[in-house]
């Protein structure tokens, strides 16, 4: 490898970590700097007319899957409500209705079943989003797709209930964690309650992601 092309690398991660960095912080994946003044996000949706294989070519990577609404297209793990055991707590996951739903500790330290709203990922592994006391927080287990087994994602002992360990925590919840990264314009509200709230554009990482927002392309490409 040559020392131009190692050292564009290195500047390229850089770039890609300071960008999750300040999202994670509540900046936005595209700085205020950096956007064309009054330009707003219209989905990656609108940008297939015009770049129709570029379009499908980003359709067949993982960045659209990054962040998926629980539908039967997108949970790849099997909700069947047969039980397993993880850290010494049996839990289960199952649909129903066309919902999906994992029971396990709840932040008082009992069972509870909380209804799964998105998916994270799907080709290697796929982890769950849902919401608890007011918050959206990912669920402590994850379906290992290549092993085809559950495995933890964070600690789901008793032990932690009640402290900022505990996945249902208000320090752990999913929108200043992972909304920078797994959608398209994130941007963080604060809450009374000391935690925050996403908006975003787009789930998954599409084309504003990288592009920014495109109105003003596309009423004047």
């Amino acid at each position: 490898m040559s020392r131009h092309l190692l050292s564009f690398l290195l500047l390229a991660a850089a770039l890609g970590g300071a960008a999750c960095a300040l999202a994670i912080r509540g900046g936005a994946p595209v700085p205020a700097r950096m956007r064309a003044e009054g330009a707003r996000y219209v989905g990656s949706e609108a940008c297939r007319e015009c770049h129709p294989a570029l379009y499908d070519g980003w359709r067949r990577t993982r960045h659209p899957y990054q962040e998926q609404l629980a539908t039967a297209e997108a949970v790849v793990a099997p909700f069947d409500g047969q039980p397993f055991t993880m850290d010494g707590v049996e839990m289960r996951a199952w649909e129903e209705g066309g919902r999906y739903f994992v029971r396990t500790l709840g932040p008082d330290g009992a069972m509870q079943d909380f209804p799964v709203l998105r998916t994270i990922g799907g080709f290697y592994k796929q982890r769950f989003v849902t919401e608890v006391e007011g918050h959206q927080a990912v669920l402590p287990v994850q379906w290992n797709h290549l092993t085809q087994h559950w495995k933890p994602y964070s600690a789901v002992g008793h032990e932690t209930v009640g402290t900022g360990l505990f996945w249902a925590s208000i320090e752990n919840e999913w929108a200043p964690r992972c909304s920078g990264c797994h959608t398209v314009g994130a941007e963080l509200e604060a809450r009374a309650d000391g935690g925050f709230d996403a908006r975003y554009a787009e789930l998954g990482v599409g084309c504003e992601s990288c592009h920014g927002p495109a109105s003003l392309h596309l009423a004047d490409p």
